[in-house]
C-alpha cells in the first residue's frame, strides 16, 4: 500500500490504473474504508474537493483516464469532510496535484416559476416533508433519475442540483418553492440503465420545454461569479 498513516491521511491507500474499457464505475464509502472502481481522475478530484466537473479549470485531457482507489481510515466514522481531506492528500502525493480556489464568471441556469403560484400538471405538494433533507437514495422518497426522467418526492433545490448532471452547468433555485413535491417529469425515452450525463442540444431543449410545460417552472441562463478549483499542477500516477 502506497501511503503511510499521518494526520489527515488514509492509514493505507492504493491507486491503480483501470484499463478494463468498461463505461460504468462506482465509489463506495463504508465504515473505515473508501473505494473507487473504474472512475476518472477528473471525477476523483471532484469528489475530493466537493465540486462538479464544470467547476474544475485547467484539467488536462488525460485526467479522463480511469483508476481504482482503495483506502482505509480511522476512526471508522470519520466525517465526509475528513475523508475528502485524506483523498486530497493522496492525490497530492500520487499525482502531484496542486490546486487553488477562486471565483470566475460562469454561465449558470436559474430555476424560477413561470407564473406565481401556478404549478404544472406533473408536480404536486407532498406531506412527506422529511424528504427535503433525506439522502437522495432514501427509499421512502421513491426518487428516480435517469437520462430522460425525474420521478418521486423531491424538494426544488434537490431537483436543481440533479439537473446539473444533465445540463452541464450550475442550476440555482430561485423558485421560492419550499417543501417537498411529488414530481413526474419526463423529456424523452431510453433505457433505464443509460448513464446520466450532459445532454446534447436537442435533448436539452426538450428538457427545458418539459420543465416549463410539466412543472410550471422556467430555466434561464445568467452569468455570475462562481467558486471553481484551478489545477496548478498534476502529473501521471506514481505507481504503488
Amino acid at each position: 500500500m502506497g501511503l503511510t498513516a499521518q494526520a489527515g491521511s488514509f492509514e493505507a491507500a492504493s491507486i491503480k490504473q483501470n484499463d478494463s474499457g468498461r463505461g460504468d464505475g462506482l465509489f463506495r464509502r463504508l465504515p473505515g474504508r473508501f473505494t473507487v472502481t473504474n472512475l476518472s481522475l477528473n471525477w476523483i478530484i471532484q469528489t475530493a474537493y466537493g465540486v462538479r466537473e464544470y467547476q474544475i479549470m485547467n484539467a488536462p485531457g488525460w485526467t479522463g483516464q480511469r483508476y481504482d482507489v482503495a483506502g482505509t481510515f480511522a476512526p471508522p466514522d470519520a466525517s465526509q469532510d475528513d475523508v475528502r481531506l485524506m483523498l486530497q492528500r493522496l492525490l497530492a502525493e500520487r499525482f502531484g496535484l496542486r490546486v487553488h480556489r477562486e471565483q470566475r464568471p460562469l454561465e449558470v441556469y436559474e430555476l424560477t416559476q413561470s407564473r406565481p403560484n401556478a404549478l404544472g400538471p406533473k408536480i404536486k405538494p407532498s406531506p412527506q416533508t422529511g424528504c427535503a433533507t433525506a439522502l437522495l437514495a432514501a427509499p421512502e422518497c421513491r426518487r428516480f433519475m435517469t437520462a430522460f426522467f425525474i420521478k418521486g418526492l423531491w424538494s426544488i433545490p434537490q431537483v436543481a442540483r440533479s439537473l446539473e448532471q444533465v445540463l452541464g452547468l450550475p442550476v440555482v433555485d430561485r423558485s421560492d418553492l419550499t417543501g417537498v413535491f411529488d414530481i413526474d417529469l419526463q423529456w424523452g425515452t431510453g433505457e433505464i440503465g443509460d448513464p446520466v450525463s450532459t445532454l446534447g442540444v436537442t435533448e436539452q431543449a426538450a428538457l427545458l420545454t418539459a420543465i416549463r410545460e410539466q412543472l410550471g417552472l422556467r430555466v434561464e441562463t445568467r452569468r455570475v461569479p462562481h467558486d471553481v478549483i484551478v489545477i496548478d499542477a498534476v502529473s501521471p500516477l506514481i505507481p504503488d
